[in-house]
């Protein structure tokens, strides 16, 4: 599928492409979904009703600047952007849109005239698309300047010395402001001076006053201060601002007539070596008489340290502000001092006054200083002769010195004998060694063994009641030929060979270790002890075991025990013997036999499951592995694969059982060949198999059935009794019958019985069709251990087939009368003919006139309700006369059959005649 037109996902951003595959029977058709990508095609443009360049007053308040819309035609993240500000005096909301956003720009920070007379304001936006696109936007904003500021004096206080020696003219100082503000025309300041003394003068010059002394003084002159104000404004036109500030000028004597005097005539101290830089050591004063008249004289511009620079190098003075007419300072360390290098100096110390006018001679006068260094504990102690390496014999006797440790310190000296360093020896780990505190001599305090710790390194530590620190001593221990060998074998030692391997047959290598350091302390050999061994070699110095004969497990040689000595070449010689057991090992050249060669079994057929079939022991004559026995059954003789049978392994006995008893059936199969398989555990197995014949037992486990479910027969009424109707025998798979029969709900009554073992019915009682012409027997079938559970039963139906013999009978015949005359077709009367045979109905019933058949004839009828019914109809055909005959006598014969059996039945009908 390709591409074929330019697509934007803004007109459609999903199609559904069908494609269809067609031969000349079928079509398919597969869909294909299409999502359209955004690509970051367009950048974030920007517009705006505002102009990108304007000007604002400095003082603008922080409200909004400039709206502008942003957009980006794009879709998706490429649609979506960030916005920022590069000026941090503004803030722009919001500061991120979808695809377009109206943003408001806000000053957050106000301007500075001063600091910047134009601001630009740079929007960008970035997009989240890949890659990014970027739109700009620029706005310039000119400031103009607001006059906020007003004049502001420079190097305040303004305070002037005026000294009596002074000429006319004679410059003092500039007294200035400046405005902050930016533009030109603030910038110009003018000045005015209020109230100044006459003896001053002043001048305004490069936009300052300058100060000059106006009249001349002389020695005599007392000191004065004088005081003016200057006023300072600048030239805003609309509403300029102004400052005021005060003017002090001190007149002062400048004479320098006496010179400094110390507070002591002496000054002492003492500083500890540890003090840090500018501790104070000696506090010293000094005053000067000229200080009542002239301040500047009399007060003390600085101490000097005077002497040799060596020693008060370590030393600086400190001039503290004046306390009224006594100038205060101190002695303090410069940086540090070193008691080891100097434990007390002496030094002048000079106190020199002011000269007011710098032309006056400064005066000055010294005293002497004594400062004392203290000693204290700034020096660690320094061992002597690193590093400490030494070698010592492993059977160094305990308390033997070996090494001494020595260790300096410089703040050590024989008067105070507290900085000695004092030595201990590190005990993570111990060591076998110890040290003494004081001379510093190592010597052995335990048992050295060279086999365990070749060296010991180990750390000496000197303490000298502040620093402590450490040395690294390394002891080496030389070897002494004090460990015997070691065998590298596990206790017992005992080793395996297969029989029947040939001459020179390599068994194992024994080797030895002896931890002894030196070459001969450790060089081992071997040999048997004692000398000589027919079966096997022991190389001396490989400790190679090989077999001098094919050994034969079946004829003895089962175990060998010998004894090895491992012996070193050190002096003296130390040796090591262990005992060693050598067991021949199995080969698997025997299969294993079953001990009954013909085995038999039998299994009910009802056994449960896991019952135990038969155990059978199979031997043989390896041992081991080769004569572990796994058993298996490797054919059951199963009708339809069944597997009856499995079998367990217990050592050498095989113990089969019945694994399914479902399958054990004897109606079904009355005997299993199964085949049993022995195997050894050798690596290539030996196999023996073996038939083994399971009989099956059969028990009664099936209920017994009829074949059928209905049987039928068919007895005349008239059989005897015993007679025998029919036979209902079930049948039982079962080997062994042990089920009877019977008639459900039979007794002596009842017309029939059933031999229970043969299942034959026979007739116990006379029957009568006409009675019940069927009878329905079920008979029953059941165990004979369980009589009351009736396992089955079937129907039996017993049809009677009827029998001629009962005669028919007319019921109630009466006599007519009837009128003299002639008739034709008129029925006199109707009789009605009774036959109880069912068989032998009176539709079988032949009606016959035994007199006068010539003027009488008879029709017969059946009740359509009761079969055993019939109606014979007379009727008269003739003249019948009173005078002549006033009696008719009509004899009928009904005969019932037509066979030699039939029955009969006479009625004679009376009629008697009415005279007329």
């Amino acid at each position: 599928v390709y591409l074929a037109i330019d697509i934007e996902r803004a007109n459609n951003p999903t199609y559904e492409i069908f494609i269809f595959a067609t031969d000349s029977v079928f079509t398919v058709f597969v869909k294909f979904v299409i999502t359209v990508i955004e690509s970051n095609e367009f950048d974030p443009i920007f517009t705006t009703d505002n102009a990108t360049s304007f000007t604002l007053q400095e003082d603008y308040p922080l409200s909004l600047i400039v709206t502008l819309n942003i957009s980006d035609l794009d879709f998706g993240l490429s649609g979506q952007f960030d916005v920022s500000v590069s000026n941090p005096l503004f803030e722009i909301v919001p500061d991120n849109g979808n695809r377009e956003a109206y943003l408001e720009v806000s000053l957050v920070t106000p301007f500075d005239y001063e600091t910047s007379i134009q601001e630009t304001l740079t929007i960008t936006a970035t997009d989240r698309g890949n890659p990014q696109r970027t739109g700009i936007i620029t706005f310039i904003i000119d400031l103009t300047d607001v006059n906020e500021f007003s004049p502001s004096f420079q190097n305040t206080p303004f305070v002037f010395t005026a000294l009596a020696h002074y000429a006319i003219g004679t410059f003092l100082g500039t007294v200035s402001a400046i405005d902050n503000d930016g533009t030109t025309d603030r910038e110009d300041i003018n000045y005015t001076v209020v109230n100044i003394p006459s003896e001053f003068a002043y001048s305004i010059t490069d936009a300052a006053i300058q100060l000059v002394t106006d009249t001349t003084f002389d020695s005599s002159t007392s000191n004065e201060n004088f005081t003016f104000t200057v006023t300072a404004e600048d030239n805003d036109p609309v509403s300029p601002r102004n400052t005021t500030v005060t003017v002090e000028i001190r007149l002062q004597n400048d004479e320098n007539n006496h010179g400094p005097v110390f507070g002591l005539s002496f000054y002492s101290g003492s500083i500890a070596e540890d003090a840090s830089d500018g501790t104070v050591i000696i506090n010293i004063s000094a005053t000067d008489e000229d200080f009542a008249l002239n301040e500047i004289a009399g007060t003390i511009s600085k101490f000097e340290l005077t002497g040799d620079p060596e020693v008060f190098s370590y030393f600086r003075t400190v001039l503290y502000p004046l306390d009224g007419d006594v100038s205060r300072g101190a002695i303090v360390l410069n940086g540090s001092i070193d008691y080891e290098t100097v434990d007390s100096v002496t030094f002048s110390i000079t106190a020199v006054d002011t000269s007011p006018n710098n032309l006056t001679p400064r005066r000055s006068s010294p005293v002497l200083v004594s400062i004392i260094v203290e000693n204290v504990n700034d020096n660690p102690p320094v061992f002597i002769g690193e590093p400490y390496i030494t070698t010592i014999e492993e059977n160094t006797a305990n308390g033997t010195e070996f090494l001494e440790i020595e260790a300096t310190d410089a703040d050590f000296n024989n008067i105070d004998d507290s900085f000695r360093p004092n030595f201990s020896i590190s005990t993570h780990p111990p060591v076998p060694f110890q040290v003494d505190s004081v001379s510093g001599l190592l010597s052995v305090a335990g048992e050295l063994d060279r086999e365990q710790n070749t060296q010991f390194q180990f750390f000496i530590f000197a303490f000298d009641g502040l620093h402590n620190v450490s040395t690294n001593v390394t002891v080496f221990l030389s070897d002494a030929n004090d460990n015997a060998p070691i065998f590298n074998v596990t206790v017992p030692f005992v080793l395996y060979v297969f029989e029947e391997q040939s001459f020179g047959y390599e068994i194992t290598t024994i080797t030895a270790t002896d931890i002894d350091g030196l070459p001969l302390n450790n060089e081992i050999r071997f040999r048997f002890v004692p000398a000589g061994n027919a079966e096997f070699l022991l190389v001396e110095p490989t400790g190679e075991l090989k077999g001098l004969r094919e050994l034969d497990r079946d004829t003895g040689d089962t175990i060998f025990n010998l004894t090895i000595l491992a012996e070193d070449d050190g002096s003296p010689r130390q040796s090591t013997t262990i005992d060693l057991q050598i067991i021949v090992l199995d080969i698997n050249d025997n299969s294993p036999v079953f001990l009954d060669s013909s085995p038999t079994a039998e299994v009910s057929e009802n056994a449960t499951f896991n019952i135990t079939v038969l155990t059978l022991e199979a031997d043989d004559d390896d041992i081991g592995e080769n004569a572990r026995l796994d058993f298996s059954i490797v054919d059951q003789g199963a009708v339809g694969g069944l597997e009856p049978f499995r079998v367990r392994t217990f050592e050498n006995f095989a113990e089969i059982f019945l694994n399914d008893s479902s399958a054990i059936d004897y109606e079904t199969q009355t005997a299993y060949i199964v085949r049993l398989a022995v195997r050894d555990g050798g690596s290539i197995p030996l196999m023996n198999t073996i038939d083994i014949r399971i009989n099956v037992l059969d028990v009664d486990d099936n209920d017994p059935t009829f074949p059928q479910p209905l049987y039928t027969a068919t007895i005349s009424e008239t059989a005897p009794i015993n007679f025998f109707v029919l036979s209902v025998l079930a049948e039982d798979p079962d080997s062994v019958t042990n089920f009877a029969h019977q008639i459900q709900g039979n007794s002596t009554n009842a017309f029939f019985y059933i031999n229970a073992t043969t299942g034959d019915i026979f007739l116990q009682r006379p029957l009568n069709h006409e009675n019940a012409h069927t009878h329905y027997l079920i008979v029953e079938t059941f165990n004979l251990d369980s009589p009351a559970v009736i396992t089955d039963s079937t129907n039996v139906t017993i049809y009677v087939s009827d029998e001629n013999d009962l005669a028919p009978f007319f019921l109630a015949i009466s006599n007519e009368n009837l009128d003299e005359g002639s008739y034709l077709d008129e029925l006199i009367v109707t009789l009605t003919l009774v036959d109880l045979d069912v068989n032998h109905m009176a539709h079988y019933v032949e009606f016959t006139l035994l007199t006068e058949s010539e003027r009488f004839y008879i029709t017969q009828d059946i009740d359509p309700a009761n079969s055993s019914i019939s109606f014979a109809n007379l009727f008269l055909t003739g003249d019948v006369d009173f005078e002549s005959q006033p009696l008719i006598a009509v004899t009928i014969r009904a005969l019932d059959d037509n066979t030699t059996s039939a029955q009969s039945a006479i009625a004679t009908v009376f009629i008697y005649l009415n005279n007329l």
